[in-house]
């Protein structure tokens, strides 16, 4: 995944720094240098630097009332915070810092907060889409091979090349994959990942599945607009169902269709 997006950047012109500390920015005449610890300097017109984000939780009287915990707003799972009738969505809770993750932790919470304690909407998202919306997309969603092998979770993989999809090769972008991660045997997802053009697009469809418990075979017979890019997630699918047909049934099938001909 790293490796296709570092070579989409460099043949865009970009060139990538890895491992070195950035040690000051200076001033030379009219110039601009970044200068990094093992001595090189670089020069610039404009800097981004991009540190993530801190909730803003100071000035509102939140510290008197005790709900900070390292700068965020501690919540329980239908996000009250430790006073019950104050609720807390979005970056300021420290979760899912994602325009998506706000939006649905904001309609969780103000169900709960309009309808406590009648009912109280569970705020967990365990099919969770991340996007980094670089060129080509990054998409993922679940697990993926190194935290399974880490949290000791067998797994399968289906590796799906975006150069094999038809909508790809007209749009002529035809770098990235879809690789999908199901439990050994089974079609039941653990993850997907996915790297090329619209990868979050096509990411949706594997959330939805494994939201819903459904797996690869439900893709597969689900029809999909040709040619299209959903297209792919059916084509994975399809690739998972050729590795796993039965070998039986493929025996059987051969001697049925030999003596219907003759």
């Amino acid at each position: 995944m790293s490796d296709l997006a570092r070579a989409a950047l460099v043949k865009d012109g970009v060139t990538i720094i890895e491992g070195v500390a950035l040690a000051a920015f200076a001033r030379i005449g009219g110039a601009c240098e970044a200068r990094l610890a093992d001595g090189r300097s670089i020069a610039f017109d404009r800097v981004v630097v991009a540190v993530g984000r801190r909730p803003r939780t100071r000035g509102f009287g939140l510290e008197e009332l005790g709900l900070l915990e390292s700068g965020r707003l501690v919540v329980d799972r239908r996000l009250r915070t430790r006073i019950p009738t104050i609720f807390a969505a979005g970056d300021v809770i420290g979760q899912l810092q994602f325009t998506h993750a706000a939006a649905q932790y904001g309609g969780a919470a103000a169900i709960n907060a309009l309808l406590a304690p009648l009912t109280l909407s569970n705020a967990a998202m365990p099919a969770f889409p991340f996007v980094t919306y670089t060129d080509p997309e990054i998409g993922r969603v679940g697990l993926n091979e190194q935290e399974a092998r880490e949290k000791k979770i067998p797994f399968e993989v289906t590796h799906y090349p975006l150069g094999e999809l038809d909508r790809a090769i007209a749009d002529g972008a035809e770098v990235g994959f879809i690789k999908a991660l199901t439990v050994p045997g089974k079609d039941r997802l653990l993850g997907v990942t996915i790297v090329g053009s619209h990868a979050g697009d096509m990411l949706s469809e594997f959330t939805l599945a494994m939201r819903h418990g459904l797996g690869l075979k439900a893709i597969f017979r689900t029809t999909h607009p040709y040619p299209g890019w959903s297209d792919a997630a059916r084509a994975t699918a399809a690739q998972w169902r050729r590795a796993h047909a039965p070998q039986w049934a493929l025996a059987c099938s051969r001697r049925l269709f030999d003596w219907l001909r003759g």
